[in-house]
């Protein structure tokens, strides 16, 4: 894979990684300024079906950076197997929630999508829920070691995301007038239940669903705790490989417009960090022979030796992420990077 920094003069070159290892932004040297959309884990989604028995579903992945959601979304991958279930009393405690609602339950129970700016609809809407919680279905994880193991052995048998607890409980769902208007004024929920298709609630929002007996109607995700042992990537991000006569570093790039900048990007971060781990650091505490106190000896300059050995990184393992922001899909690249290890004679020095 070709750098272009490999055919500027190498003055310039180490000039640009030193600009690397000083923190640019671009590669991941500052925060984002990106606001992730990706749902909070405590976000509640209204069900597709409304049933006694959800178990099957628990443990159940989200696919990674999907929003338009409900539980047959969710993938029974391998390590599905380490999450079990217990149910909770709940006391009847009442609560009047916003709920998410996806495209396909929208259209169940006659919640029309919400339009953006540019008159189009979004994937998902919101619904008000008000209810009397029964009970709770909650995902366990039995064994954190197995299935800890599981996800890193495995990466692709995991997500970022799964099902991890069901309400059970009596109560309606709302929606606002307006959209109610534009959906006909009449509903049917996920269990067949039509609408009632008058203001029940207040002036403002119309009852659409109704459920009078105890039924699981929603349900929430849990973050899957090795979130990084479950990327696209896999260990290496985080736990490089070792090899005799040989180093290996890691470049991460920030949330970028493509996945070939989010690459090349990476890969000048990995070449950043090898030259940062053996360039020579400037003694600014005491003077080189005839310089004034306090400058760096002028045989110094920049490592171009450093740079040199830097600019050979062999790329042996790369990947992109998606991250969904207010401003689109971005992609994150990491890139696992391969040299000789570093000797003086390699490098020149007497």
């Amino acid at each position: 894979m070709g750098f272009v920094l490999d055919a500027l003069p190498l003055q310039k070159t180490s000039l640009v990684l030193l600009a690397l290892v000083g923190g640019c932004a671009l590669f991941g040297g500052g925060p984002s300024k990106e606001a992730t959309s990706i749902s909070s884990a405590n976000r509640v989604f209204l069900r597709n079906s409304f049933d006694t028995d959800p178990s099957s579903y628990i443990g159940r992945f989200v696919p990674r950076g999907e929003q338009d959601l409900d539980e047959t979304a969710a993938m029974q991958l391998t390590c599905s197997q380490h999450v079990s279930y217990k149910f909770v009393e709940a006391g009847g405690v009442e609560y009047s929630e916003t709920m998410a609602v996806s495209s396909e339950v929208a259209a169940k129970i006659g919640v029309p999508l919400v339009a953006n700016g540019k008159a189009s609809a979004s994937k998902t809407t919101t619904v008000e829920v008000k209810y009397k919680l029964t009970g709770k279905m909650i995902g366990n994880i039995d064994d954190p070691g197995a299935f800890a193991e599981c996800c890193k052995s495995q990466p692709d048998q995991c997500t970022d995301r799964y099902v991890g607890e069901f309400l059970q409980g009596t109560g309606s769902v709302f929606q606002s007038n307006s959209t109610n208007l534009a959906a006909g004024g009449q509903g049917r929920s996920p269990q067949g239940v039509e609408g009632e298709g008058s203001a029940s609630h207040d002036e403002s929002v119309e009852r659409v669903v109704e459920f009078d007996d105890p039924v699981y109607f929603a349900f929430k995700l849990t973050e899957t705790p090795y979130t990084r042992a479950t990327s696209a990537c896999g260990s290496w991000v985080d736990t490089p490989p070792t090899e005799a006569g040989h180093v290996f570093f890691v470049g991460s790039s920030r949330p970028v417009r493509s996945e070939n900048m989010a690459r090349t990007a990476a890969e000048l971060r990995a070449k950043a960090s090898a030259m940062q781990s053996v360039m020579k650091v400037p003694d600014v505490s005491a003077p080189g022979e005839g310089e004034g106190e306090g400058k760096a000896p002028a045989d110094v300059g920049l490592d171009t030796a450093a740079q040199q050995w830097a600019a050979g990184l062999q790329v042996v393992e790369s990947c992109v992420e998606t991250q969904e922001t207010s401003r689109g899909t971005k992609y994150i690249g990491r890139v696992l990077g391969k040299l000789p290890e570093y000797t003086a004679a390699a490098s020149g020095d007497e």
